[in-house]
């Protein structure tokens, strides 16, 4: 008996771990193409549900205004949420928008948390945020020892 309720426990999880990808692949596709209220109606439900990606996507729908309004404040909170969950794409996006001002925080504790969020990409490999704080190196001159006292490390 409980071997069969093992079974039937491992087919409801494969099941529903490959709808999910299917869902967000369809999703991927469709923003790919261009269809953004298809991609949206797809991201939201697997948003809903914690999914780090489907959360990136709905930033970028959001803050590049693709089928939705422009609105940095919707698209700062899904890559927020998403970054988080340390997805590294996630994390350069945020660190993006704080670093070049799309939030509503003072200059200052934007810059220091977008280098924070960007390093937290850059850990990971992230090449856009490996780019862009080799450039915030040059026009502010922080050192690496800044660097370590931005990410907490000092």
């Amino acid at each position: 008996m409980l071997t069969r309720m093992l079974a039937v426990m491992t087919l409801i999880l494969t099941l529903t771990n490959s709808a999910r990808g299917e869902s967000l692949d369809e999703g991927i596709a469709a923003y790919q193409r261009g269809d953004y209220p298809q991609a949206q109606e797809l991201f939201l439900s697997l948003a809903g549900r914690g999914d780090a990606r489907a959360q990136l996507y709905l930033g970028y729908l959001h803050f590049h205004g693709q089928g939705v309004a422009e609105d940095n404040g919707r698209a700062l909170g899904y890559f927020a949420a998403a970054a988080d969950q340390g997805d590294a794409d996630a994390q350069y996006q945020l660190g993006y928008m704080y670093v070049f001002g799309f939030t509503p925080l003072a200059p200052a504790s934007a810059r220091q948390l977008g280098i924070q969020w960007s390093l937290r990409a850059a850990t990971q490999g992230n090449a856009d945020a490996r780019v862009m704080l080799s450039h915030l190196l040059r026009e502010e001159g922080l050192l690496p020892t800044r660097l370590a006292l931005l990410q907490g490390d000092g």
